[in-house]
């Protein structure tokens, strides 16, 4: 694998933009020298984070005392690929700004949660989108 800062290809002299399909040809460097080039390599293309989603919100018409049932929608990018799953955090009712993993590779902007819960404690959640 190889990684390359976005900021790098996207400035001078590279100038790629978002959804730019790249093609590469990679040299291997050590004491000795320098490699031959690979063959070309194809199908890269830039892209980045999508934005959070929005709107989430409590589905009253189906939560009950035990279960939160809400909804939310896709974020105004989705950094220029389809987005592939969401993961939904929350802090355990503990109050805190501290979130963990609840559910991963959500496929849809409808959940209903999979823990225990507990009537009368406050919960918090988050959605991220990704791509």
């Amino acid at each position: 694998m190889c990684i390359i800062n976005l900021t790098t290809l996207t400035a001078s002299p590279f100038n790629l933009v978002q959804n730019e399909t790249i093609s590469v040809k990679i040299i291997a460097t050590n004491n000795y020298g320098d490699s031959a080039n690979s063959t070309v390599g194809t199908g890269g293309a830039i892209i980045l984070v999508p934005s959070a989603p929005t709107g989430l919100t409590n589905n009253v018409t189906y939560t009950n005392s035990q279960t939160i049932v809400f909804n939310f929608n896709q974020g105004t990018s989705n950094g220029g690929s389809t987005i592939l799953y969401y993961n939904i955090y929350y802090d355990g009712g503990l109050g805190t700004n501290v979130f963990t993993l609840l559910q991963q590779y959500v496929a849809s902007q409808y959940y209903v949660t999979s823990i225990q819960l507990t009537a009368g404690v406050y919960y918090s959640f988050r959605v991220t989108a990704v791509n």
